[in-house]
């Protein structure tokens, strides 16, 4: 195999063509030619000459080399859709561990007004929606750490939903207001 490279290496442009590299190993001696037929013993005697060009310039159409194919336009549209989804997964992966993982909470500012609210109940969870975090420091002291969704607790105990689906932390709503 080695010989066959250095030969094929040393032949003219035209003999490095896969089917004439082929036709040059045969006349090397290092594979034994076919059985000779009719067909192969008209070849035989002339001039090898490789296949025309299937392209309109030159190269064969799914390559950019002229046909040798380790080249072609779709390695580089794979590599390409690879990178593509590789980085929607990573954003999106960076966008939920963001959401998760807030940054650390911003001690309060002494310059505003520290508002406190009593309770984890529907008022305290309408107004923590709606209040405008930037004007006040907020505060909220209950029992509980968890808003609890009330009219789905019957279907809850049934097994219909799981406790997880009806209770919603209330450090994770006042941890992504602005401060």
């Amino acid at each position: 195999s080695r010989l066959g490279l250095a030969a094929r290496l040393r032949a003219p442009a035209v003999l490095r063509h896969r089917h004439a590299a082929a036709a040059l190993r045969f006349q090397s001696g290092s594979v034994p030619p076919p059985a000779a037929t009719k067909a192969n013993v008209a070849t035989a005697t002339s001039t090898i000459t490789p296949p025309p060009p299937s392209g309109a310039n030159g190269t064969s159409q799914g390559s950019s080399n002229g046909g040798s194919g380790r080249h072609s336009r779709w390695r580089y549209v794979k590599y390409a859709l690879y990178a593509f989804v590789s980085g929607g997964i990573t954003y999106s992966a960076t966008k939920v561990y963001m959401a998760r993982h807030p940054p650390v909470q911003a001690p309060p500012d002494t310059t505003k007004k520290t508002l406190v609210i009593l309770g984890t109940g529907w008022g305290a969870m309408s107004m923590l929606k709606g209040i405008d975090s930037s004007l006040y420091n907020i505060v909220v002291v209950s029992p509980r750490n968890y808003f609890l969704f009330t009219p789905l607790l019957p279907s809850c105990t049934v097994g219909t939903i799981e406790h997880r689906s009806i209770m919603e932390p209330i450090h994770y709503i006042t941890r992504h207001k602005q401060r």
